[in-house]
């Protein structure tokens, strides 16, 4: 029994094993074959000529035209202007200059005998005494003359004599100086109230000044983003005065943002800040009044001209370097002046904010 199951299992795995391989044959040579016999059949592609071609679009409609007539001129109101590109222009740094500026002038008149009497008079009003014969004295103590009687010399009808009187005056306007974006004009007697403040203002206001511009690196030097320039009496006096200040700024009114125009402002320096602007000492700046006219592009100020003071200053500077003492010596010239820009002007103000809320 036990042989007869050994001879069927023999026999069933034959069967079986031939079969499978007989199957795998099959297969492995049917697709070996096959791809060889349908490239024979299909053969290489060759174009005919024949490409895609869609439907054909519709016509599309004929819109009918009409004749152009002529453009009417365009009416503008009074005031108007093209609106065009902005162009960003670049600063024009003033160049280094001096000019020398008069502010007096000589006025020519004629004078007769009978209109020299009356400063004649007018002197003799100033007299304290009265002159004993002619005049008695008046409630103030000043003397009085009585006009003359017709049988005096002096009430004869000879012709007169005349005389041409000359006289210095100041000017009426701000004077330019040279080809400098300054003018310098002087202070009106009247600012200061008073005949005798007048008299006095009269007495020591500048006849010629020396306006000195510093070039652009001379004021990058000094610390001053603007200009730097200096003032002085240039009449051989030595007595203090004040004149008025006129600096043009409309080349550089844009060479910062911020309205960096609006923001400019004045601040007194010593003079040698345009010579030795490396000590510390040139470098002091003090404030002083000024008015920013932005529509205009000016800066005006009154700046006080001091030329005396110099030398004791030099002498009582703490200071031990011989150049500072030097420096300080040199400033009896006159007065500096600085254009710098501030943190807020008539276009607004550019100041750091707050943090606080």
């Amino acid at each position: 029994m036990a042989g007869r199951r050994r001879w069927f299992a023999s026999t069933q795995y034959r069967f079986w094993g031939r079969a499978l391989t007989y199957a795998t044959t099959a297969t492995v040579v049917l697709a070996l074959t096959a791809p060889t016999a349908v490239a024979q059949d299909l053969g290489p592609y060759h174009f005919k000529g024949t490409v895609w071609n869609p439907k054909a679009l519709p016509a599309a409609p004929v819109v009918s035209g009409h004749a152009l007539t002529k453009r009417t001129a365009t009416t503008h109101p009074k005031d108007y202007r093209a609106l065009g590109s902005y162009q960003a222009t670049a600063p024009v740094w003033p160049a280094a200059g001096t000019a020398t500026v008069a502010l007096t002038h000589t006025v020519t008149a004629v004078r007769t005998a009978a209109s020299a009497g009356a400063p004649s008079s007018a002197v003799a009003k100033t007299a304290s005494p009265s002159v004993p014969g002619i005049g008695s004295r008046a409630k103030t103590g000043t003397a009085r003359l009585f006009s003359p009687s017709p049988a005096s010399p002096a009430a004869t009808s000879s012709p007169l004599p005349s005389a041409v009187v000359s006289q210095v005056v100041p000017v009426s306007g701000p004077v330019k100086a040279g080809s400098l974006p300054v003018w310098v004009a002087p202070v009106a007697a009247t600012a200061t109230g008073g005949k005798r403040s007048a008299t006095l203002v009269g007495a020591q206001a500048p006849a010629q000044v020396r306006v000195q511009v510093a070039s652009h690196a001379q004021t990058l030097a000094a610390g001053a983003d603007g200009m730097l320039l200096e003032v002085a009496r240039a009449d051989g006096r030595t007595a203090a005065g004040s004149v008025q200040v006129v600096i043009d700024y409309s080349t550089l009114v844009k060479a910062y943002g911020g309205g960096f125009g609006s923001r400019l402002e004045l601040v007194v320096v010593p003079a040698c800040a345009l010579t030795t602007p490396q000590v510390v000492a040139c470098r002091t700046r003090t404030p002083v009044a000024f008015s920013n006219r932005a529509n205009a592009d000016q800066l005006t100020a009154t700046l006080p001209l001091s030329v005396q003071r110099a030398s004791a200053t030099a002498a009582q500077s703490p200071l031990s370097s011989g150049s500072a003492r030097s420096a300080l010596s040199a400033q009896a010239a006159g007065t500096g002046l600085e254009v710098i820009s501030g943190t807020s002007g008539s276009q607004g103000n550019y100041a750091a904010t707050s943090r606080q809320l």
